[in-house]
């Protein structure tokens, strides 16, 4: 038999390819190759194989791409991802989803709105807020460093979008979350 693709909504970290993937395998549906937005699995399931897919797909907060459109959001959100996982990239957010998709930024922009029911900048602040706590609670980096790795254009605006955000500052958030923090509370 040959491989079997299916696009998958919300499927756009490495955490979360990895846990789909177990889970799937624990439900013997075996997995070829899994990606972001996509599993490719070994064979076509079958009906009661893809009713126990989308069962664990909502679990985990994805769903399968039913349509066209929603495929090309999800390409906009895996390049979102990726624009915010890679801080070498030196072009505007609108310029480098364009041409990655290779679509006009206003319909895609139109498009990610009617189908997300957010703009595709509000869903990069949101994005990118994620990415800014992960990077708090690594500790690796300065406040400084993150903005810059972020592509903020100074750590004041980092600072003031996160405290409206999430209504505390960015060294509060580093300070409650931090592992020695929560081990002495423990």
């Amino acid at each position: 038999m040959k491989n079997y693709s299916l696009k998958i909504k919300n499927l756009t970290c490495d955490n979360c390819m990895r846990v789909l993937k177990e889970q799937l395998e624990i439900n013997n549906i075996h997995v070829n190759n899994i990606m972001t937005g996509k599993i490719i699995l070994a064979n076509k399931p079958g009906q009661f194989q893809l009713m126990r897919i989308r069962v664990i797909l909502r679990n985990n907060n994805m769903q399968l791409i039913l349509g066209r459109k929603q495929m090309i959001v999800e390409k906009i959100k895996g390049t979102i991802n990726n624009l915010i996982f890679n801080s070498k990239i030196n072009m505007n957010n609108s310029d480098y989803i364009s041409e990655s998709i290779g679509m006009n930024y206003s319909y895609l922009s139109r498009l990610f709105k009617s189908v997300e029911k957010i703009t595709i900048e509000k869903y990069i602040i949101s994005q990118k807020r994620v990415r800014v706590k992960q990077l708090l609670i690594e500790g690796e980096l300065t406040e400084t460093k993150i903005a810059k790795k972020m592509r903020y254009s100074s750590v004041q605006y980092l600072s003031n979008q996160f405290k409206k955000t999430e209504g505390e500052t960015l060294s509060s958030y580093k300070k409650k979350h931090s592992p020695t923090h929560t081990s002495s509370t423990l």
